[in-house]
């Protein structure tokens, strides 16, 4: 795959000198932004050992590199890597400091990304950024480790006051002031078409609107963009040293029929990612797989161990409950959140009745994955209660005409007992049926059941679309 790629940097209108440090390797796939500081030329010694040490550990995966690119290899060694070197950095500067007094408290930014083939790997520290521009909508797709950031993260103030806030430039995080330091590390994928852009708070900090940034990154000449955003910058004001690097990938997508865009826009429209921002959902792609089915091939089969989530991005599929149709899935639809939760053996079978692509995921993958993401993790597990409950309260209706009728003193003393003995047969024939968001009209919808005969409990089976976005998601 072909790679186009720019770096630049400027002292800018009130430094005497330049602690920036930055890398553009297009041959190796390497690009990083170092923001050093320290002061008596501290700053300048942490920005280009930490891009140093970045660039020596890449290098060092040598054949690794090629497999990711070709789909032979995943992105855990090379995301180790970058994070140990980092992590390595950090503390060859810590003792550098230790043993210069002039140094003591020197450290650096580090926004570092590798792209290989169609997939690519963020390791980050600091407040230099990384955006990613795709089909003109720009993400940030690393997070800001400084105080006031972290405050609006945690809601203790809004981002109209971090704005304003006089510690908007106290950074909680920095590659050489401790011994250790936390790298965040973040893999996705790209496509063709997709712009990165790495930059300094020195450039960044000029671009409070990021459809005026969009705008500028969408140019075809790179280094053009490059040289304007520096310019834009140091008119603005150039408090601080700016850099900034710009990579376009022309990407080859992976041999699935559904590309890097499908895979995002169909989990963006699932009900348990309705919290998730962008960069998130990017993120979350690599937890899921491609698959496909023929039509006529069971996706799930009734009484199988149920540990998978499926999205059906493209085609159509019918669900039965033994030899009898409940229901119909169009494009868009997903079932088997709930095995994610419990592994209970599955009460439907869902069949392809056309030719069929679907994302999936498993208990196996997808904790992993959420242990590495906390903040995601809770957001998921959040939207997954609240639509457990919701379903409960779908599920086991309590519907008693007699009761309805009747005074409190000659309500049937037999209700009870009824519900007693129905409740927990629903309870485990659902506990692993597919399902979604659920609707408060049961009545009106496909492969509804009656309800229990004399048992007063309604089961109402539920399977998640999504419906056409009538306009784009606000972040």
């Amino acid at each position: 795959m072909a790679i186009q790629a720019f770096g630049l940097t400027d002292v800018g209108r009130e430094r005497t000198g330049n602690e920036d440090a930055h890398l553009c390797d297009a041959t190796l796939g390497l690009f990083v932004v170092c923001d050093g500081m320290g002061g008596h030329a501290a700053g300048e010694v942490a920005s280009g050992h930490t891009v140093n040490a970045v660039a020596t550990a890449v290098r060092a995966l040598g054949p690794k590199l090629a497999a990711i690119a070709a789909n032979r290899a995943d992105t855990t060694e090379l995301a180790a890597a970058m994070r140990g070197a980092i992590e390595r950095a950090c503390g060859e500067l810590y003792e550098l400091g230790v043993r210069d007094r002039s140094k003591k408290g020197l450290g650096t930014t580090c926004t570092a990304v590798v792209v290989a083939g169609s997939h690519a790997v963020l390791a980050h520290v600091g407040d230099s950024r990384c955006y990613l521009l795709r089909k003109g909508q720009l993400t940030q797709m690393s997070a800001d480790h400084t105080y006031v950031a972290e405050a609006v993260r945690a809601g203790i103030i809004k981002a109209e006051e971090a704005a304003k806030s006089p510690f908007g430039n106290v950074i909680t995080r920095a590659v050489g002031p401790q011994r250790t330091v936390l790298v965040d590390v973040v893999a996705f994928d790209i496509t063709k078409g997709d712009t990165l852009l790495l930059c300094s708070d020195g450039l960044h900090q000029y671009f409070a609107d990021e459809l005026e940034l969009a705008r500028l990154v969408e140019g075809a000449d790179l280094a053009k963009i490059g040289a304007q955003l520096i310019e834009l910058a140091n008119a603005r004001g150039g408090s601080d040293n700016i850099t900034t690097v710009l990579v376009r990938a022309d990407a080859t997508e992976s041999k699935s029929r559904v590309g890097t865009i499908a895979r995002v826009e169909a989990l963006r429209h699932v009900d348990l990612f309705a919290d998730l921002t962008m960069a998130e959902i990017i993120r979350l792609c690599q937890a899921f797989e491609t698959i496909e089915h023929p039509a006529g091939e069971y996706v799930v089969k009734e009484r199988d161990p149920a540990d998978a989530f499926y999205v059906l991005v493209d085609g159509t599929c019918d669900v039965y409950r033994g030899r009898k149709k409940v229901a119909s899935l169009p494009k868009g639809s997903h079932f088997g959140e709930m095995s994610l939760l419990a592994q209970r053996p599955r009460t439907a079978s869902v069949k392809a009745t056309s030719k069929c692509d679907l994302l999936c995921t498993r208990r196996s993958v997808l904790f992993p994955f959420l242990e590495r993401e906390p903040m995601l993790a809770a957001k998921v597990f959040w939207k997954m209660a609240h639509t457990l409950s919701l379903r409960l309260d779908d599920l086991y209706t309590i519907t008693a005409p007699e009761a309805q009728s009747a005074t409190p003193a000659a309500q049937p003393a037999q209700a009870a007992p009824a519900v007693a003995v129905a409740a927990p047969a629903v309870a485990a024939a659902v506990a692993s049926m597919p399902t979604a968001p659920v609707s408060k009209t049961p009545a009106s919808t496909p492969g509804a059941r009656a309800p229990a005969r004399g048992g007063g409990v309604k089961e109402t089976v539920r399977f998640g679309t999504y419906p056409e976005p009538s306009a784009p998601k606000k972040k």
